[in-house]
């Protein structure tokens, strides 16, 4: 039993972990502290326990913010970024790469064909609907695409589902215009691995 006891404290863990990720977050950092208490008692470099714990506050591969390498126009947006790359599941220097080839930054910019905002997003009325009809009418509108957190959201959600479906590359394809195939996907993925903290 006693051999037993840490493979069954292990397992315990990492079900913590799946389950309740704050909670197991919160114990980590708790132990961590406790053992960097003992080891400045005993006068040992402890550096070593805080990386880890900071480490592990974003251990579902998704990173804490945004390079600083980004426009300042782009990492204005910052927390919408990083508060909807969060939820769909994106690293949040890949929705800034997309923002800033699609839009520089500007939350109200309208493309030749019709997409509105940030995340570039085809609306359901305006240019993209006199163009294309109504090929577009389950899309929010102009106005609220023009919203920076609608636009950062649908974006993120639509390049989330694509890159889920079709892989990172052919995702960033679909998401980007119709007329640039991969020449968008790798300029968008240039961007983001040049940047990615």
């Amino acid at each position: 039993m006693i051999l037993k006891l840490p493979f069954l404290l292990v397992g315990a863990y990492a079900r913590l972990w799946v389950q309740v990720p704050r909670l197991a977050l919160l114990l980590t950092i708790v132990m961590l502290s406790a053992c960097g208490l003992f080891l400045d008692y005993a006068g040992i470099d402890f550096n070593f326990f805080s990386e880890v714990a900071q480490a592990s506050a974003f251990s579902d591969g998704v990173t804490g913010g945004i390079s600083p390498n980004y426009p300042r126009n782009v990492r204005k947006w910052e927390k919408l970024i990083v508060k909807h790359a969060r939820i769909n599941g994106l690293d949040p220097d890949l929705v800034a790469a997309v923002i800033t080839i699609e839009s520089g930054g500007r939350p109200t910019v309208i493309s030749h064909s019709g997409a509105v905002g940030l995340m570039q997003i085809m609306a359901s009325d305006g240019l993209s609907a006199k163009l294309y009809g109504n090929m577009f009418k389950d899309r929010p509108t102009v106005r609220a695409l023009k919203d920076p957190e609608t636009n950062i959201a649908y974006g993120t959600m639509f390049l989330a589902n694509l890159i889920k479906k079709y892989g990172e590359r052919e995702g960033l394809k679909k998401y980007g215009p119709m007329d640039r195939g991969f020449q968008y996907a790798d300029k968008v993925l240039h961007l983001y691995y040049q940047n990615d903290q």
